[in-house]
């Protein structure tokens, strides 16, 4: 009985370490609110170049960053960008001050982690992309129409390894 416990705990440990949380190498395109430090992502194999994401699944992301100037309030946009063109990506909370980790307003100088959750959409084509992860002013009546914060990254979206019956 505990070797059939032990195979099942290892079993469950071989799949957590299919999609693991990979540090994400990025560059900045226009961040002028936050300096990004990092970026780390659940990605499929562990690899994170391209960072591998599943066709109807849902991946964890954290951005640990540093403000450099006050943010009241701002939200996330997320592009794919695939043979130069831009597809916006739909993400369900897009606000960061609400279920981002993210307390608001955020003060110059204050270092957070900011946490986004993405669902692959099943209909998303396979295709290899360049993934752009954007805070930008919550409003038309902004001071500023420069992105808060822009990171890119290589991106790869591929048919789930999911059984279906």
């Amino acid at each position: 009985m505990l070797l059939a416990c032990l195979a099942f705990v290892l079993f469950i440990s071989c799949i957590e370490i299919y999609v693991s949380s990979v540090i994400v190498p990025f560059v900045d395109c226009g961040s002028n609110s936050f300096t990004v430090e990092e970026l780390d992502f659940d990605c499929e194999d562990g690899t994170p170049k391209p960072c591998k994401f599943n066709k109807g699944k849902t991946y964890n992301g954290n951005i640990s960053l540093t403000a450099t100037a006050d943010v009241s309030n701002g939200i996330i946009v997320l592009h794919a960008i695939v043979g130069g063109a831009s597809l916006p990506f739909p993400l369900d909370k897009p606000n960061i001050c609400s279920d981002h980790n993210l307390s608001c307003p955020i003060k110059s100088g204050t270092k957070a982690v900011m946490t986004v959750q993405l669902t692959v959409p099943s209909f998303a084509p396979v295709t290899g992309l360049i993934a752009e992860v954007e805070i930008q002013p919550v409003s038309e009546s902004s001071t500023t129409n420069a992105d808060f914060m822009c990171v890119k990254f290589l991106a790869e979206i591929q048919d789930s390894n999911e059984i279906t019956v």
